[in-house]
């Protein structure tokens, strides 16, 4: 769901999944949500045999979660959480050279990477889906679900949210050489009206 759906929209999708499930097919519906809270919450009031749901969350912004998440428990729907480190603009949040020297700090002092950090933390309450672009990224990505949870990682992530949500951030990696990074960068200030 990435938009605010009808009944009338909806209604024979909706209809085909629960004869397919009947008819032995599938076994479970679940319902991916790609855009706000509300708009999912809207189709849910349809259609109530969801099994479960998969939902971005992270520590950045977990708004659609916090919409579906009680009444995923009122209806004992599973959650799958994901997106754990889009933070903006398809730019992992640890890729930021200027924030390098939390990612080392948070390491020294928990024995874990910020990234195995954050999914640790994550995975607490819920599975998390994680995309990996690299061998790297599955490596940590895997590493994350054999730890527990850093003592401290809400005061590193409150850094990083700060120097991500400060224009002057993203108007020095608008002048980066990385080219991804720039490209993100650029995106965000056009979005974010930063310029």
């Amino acid at each position: 769901v990435r938009r605010a759906v009808e009944e009338f929209q909806i209604w024979g999708a909706l209809q085909a999944l629960d004869a397919a499930r009947q008819d032995g097919h599938i076994r479970y519906i679940g319902l991916c949500v790609d855009g706000p809270g509300l708009a999912a919450l809207g189709l849910w009031q349809f259609h109530d045999a969801f099994d479960l749901i998969l939902v971005p969350r992270n520590h950045d912004d977990a708004s659609a979660y916090e919409t579906l998440k009680p009444v995923a428990d009122d209806r004992r729907v599973g959650i799958v959480t994901s997106r754990p480190f889009a933070w903006s603009d398809g730019l992992p949040f640890f890729d930021l050279p200027d924030l390098w020297r939390l990612r080392n700090l948070a390491k020294s002092s928990t024995g874990m990477s910020l990234p195995e950090a954050v999914i640790a933390d994550l995975s607490q309450e819920h599975p998390v889906m994680v995309g990996v672009r690299t061998a790297e990224e599955a490596r940590l990505a895997l590493g994350a679900y054999d730890k527990g949870a850093p003592v401290g990682l809400a005061a590193y992530l409150e850094e990083y949210r700060t120097a991500w949500h400060d224009p002057a951030t993203w108007t020095r990696l608008a002048q980066s050489d990385d080219r991804p990074l720039r490209d993100a960068a650029r995106r965000r200030i056009r979005r974010e009206g930063l310029a």
